[in-house]
C-alpha cells in the first residue's frame, strides 16, 4: 500500500494517543507488582504489543481490551519459546532486565532491524550482577539468552548509547535482595526518558535514588499495585503540532495532562524558536504557524523530535542545526542518515554532521518516500509532503502502527489531503 498526500493547510483539535513509554513501563511494573494493576489510557500499537505479549510468555495474566487493562504478575516462569520484540529496542531492553530475574534460561529475539541494535551494554551490566548473558548476534546483539537470578550490586554501564539500558537495570532493582547502585560511565543520553521510569516506579511504591552520576534503589523495596494513567503522548502530538507550524494552520492536541518528565514536551520551546506560535494550558497543546526562521536546536534529551524537527528545519528559510544526539545512529534505522536522505529527496541541501545535520531550509518538492519501516520518519515525510509542492507518495504507511495507529486519520480530521494510491 501507498499514500499520496498533497499540499495543504491543517487545523482543528484531536487527541494524543496514550504515551508509549510510559505504556511499557506501565506494563512491566504491574507485571513485577503484587496485586491487580489496572491501566488507563494505555497505547496500543505494535511496539506495546510486543512488551504485552512477552509479558504474558513470561507468566503475567494481562486482560482488557482497547485502552483499559489488567494486569496480575504471577510466577515468572520461562517461556517455551523465544520472546520476540518485534522491532520495539524498548521492549528488548526492559524484558531482558526482567528475564534476568529467573534461574533459567529465557531468549528474546526480534526482527532484522532490532537484531542490529547495540545491546552489550546492557548485557554488560547485567553480567556484573552475576547474569549469564550469551548473544548470537555480532557485537552481542540479539538473539540473546539470558540466564539469572541477578544479584544485589553494583552495575557500571554506559550511558550514551541508550537511556533504556538503564530503565531495564532500574526496574529490577526493587526486586533484587540488598539493592541495587547503577554508575554511569558516560554522559547519559535521553535522560527525561529515566526520569520517565523513576516517576512510574515511584507510582507503583519504590523510589530510586539520584546519586550525581548514578542512580541508587534502596535495598528492601517492593512493587505494589497501581491504578495507573497513561499521559499522553507528546512524541506523536510532536508531529500534528509541527504540521500546524509548516503548513501555516492551527492545531490543538488534548490528553497532553500529566506525564511531566516527558521529555518530547519540548516541541512547544523548539517550534517557537522556529517561529511559530505556541500555547499549552489545561492538558492541552497548540501550535499555529507564524513566520519561519532558521534555528539550531540541542536533541540531547529529545532525539525522538529529531525526524518531525528536520522536516520544520527544511521549511524555514536560513540554515538550522539540529545538534546533540549522535546515538540517533542506533534508533529503528539510522536517523541521521536517513533524515538526511529523505530531506535531499525533497529538494533541500543537508549535511550530516556526527551528531545530527545542518539543513539549508526553503521550498520542499513533493517526492516518493521510502522510510525503510522507521515509523517516525514515515510521519515526518506525511507532514513534509503537506507543505511541498506537488504530490508525495509514502511507501510502507503502515509502519505508523508501531508507535501511532491512528495518525494518518488524525491528519485527515485535521484537514489534510491523504489518499491510498494502491
Amino acid at each position: 500500500m501507498t499514500l499520496r498526500i498533497h499540499t495543504g493547510t491543517v487545523r482543528g483539535n484531536v487527541h494524543a494517543p496514550g504515551s508509549k513509554s510510559y505504556t511499557h513501563r506501565a506494563l512491566v511494573l504491574g507485571a513485577l507488582a503484587s496485586g491487580r494493576t489496572r491501566i488507563h489510557g494505555a497505547l496500543r500499537s505494535e511496539d506495546t504489543e510486543a512488551t504485552l505479549q512477552g509479558l504474558i510468555s513470561l507468566g503475567a495474566r494481562i486482560r482488557g481490551s482497547g485502552t483499559d487493562l489488567e494486569v496480575e504478575p504471577g510466577t515468572l516462569v520461562a517461556p517455551s519459546r523465544p520472546i520476540d520484540a518485534r522491532n520495539s529496542g524498548t521492549t528488548l531492553r526492559l524484558l531482558c532486565g526482567v528475564a534476568s530475574l529467573l534461574d533459567v534460561p529465557v531468549e528474546l529475539t526480534g526482527d532484522e532491524s532490532l537484531c542490529r541494535r547495540p545491546l552489550r551494554p546492557l548485557l554488560n551490566s547485567l553480567r556484573q550482577l552475576r547474569v549469564e548473558c550469551a548473544a548470537k548476534g555480532v557485537d552481542d546483539c540479539a538473539p540473546v539468552r539470558v540466564r539469572g537470578p541477578a544479584r544485589a550490586g553494583t552495575a557500571r554501564l554506559r550511558g550514551d548509547v541508550s537511556s533504556q539500558f538503564v530503565s531495564s537495570l532500574l526496574l529490577i532493582g526493587p526486586r533484587l535482595d540488598g539493592g541495587l547502585l547503577v554508575k554511569i560511565t558516560s554522559p547519559l543520553a535521553s535522560a527525561p526518558y529515566v526520569e520517565a521510569t523513576r516517576e512510574a516506579m515511584s507510582a507503583f511504591g519504590a523510589i530510586v535514588q539520584r546519586r550525581e552520576s548514578a542512580f541508587w534503589v534502596p535495598a528492601g523495596q517492593s512493587y505494589r499495585a497501581a491504578s495507573f494513567d497513561v499521559p499522553g503522548d507528546f512524541s506523536s502530538a510532536a508531529f500534528l503540532l509541527a504540521a500546524a507550524a509548516v503548513t501555516g494552520g492551527d492545531v490543538t492536541v488534548g490528553n497532553l495532562a500529566g506525564g511531566a518528565t516527558h521529555p518530547d514536551s519540548a516541541i512547544l520551546a523548539f517550534l517557537e524558536r522556529f517561529g511559530a506560535q505556541v500555547r499549552r494550558e489545561n492538558g492541552r497543546a497548540s501550535a499555529a504557524g507564524g513566520v519561519l526562521r532558521a534555528a539550531t536546536v540541542d536533541l540531547h534529551d529529545a532525539p525522538d523530535l529529531f525526524p518531525i524537527l528536520s522536516v520544520v528545519a527544511a521549511a524555514a528559510p536560513g540554515t538550522s542545526r539540529l545538534v546533540g544526539a549522535p546515538h540517533l545512529r542506533h534508533k529503528e534505522s539510522d536517523r541521521i542518515r536517513n533524515v538526511g536522505r529523505l530531506l535531499r529527496g525533497f529538494g533541500r541541501v543537508v549535511r550530516e554532521l556526527p551528531d545530527g545535520i545542518e539543513v539549508e531550509g526553503g521550498k520542499l518538492e513533493g517526492c516518493e518516500v521510502d522510510p525503510e519501516g522507521d515509523h517516525r520518519i514515515a510521519m515526518a515525510a506525511a507532514v513534509a509532503g503537506l507543505v511541498a509542492e506537488g504530490e508525495t507518495t509514502l511507501l510502507d504507511p503502515e509502519s505508523v502502527a508501531v508507535s501511532y495507529p491512528e495518525f494518518f486519520d488524525d491528519l485527515r480530521r485535521l484537514g489534510a489531503s491523504v489518499e491510498a494510491g494502491g
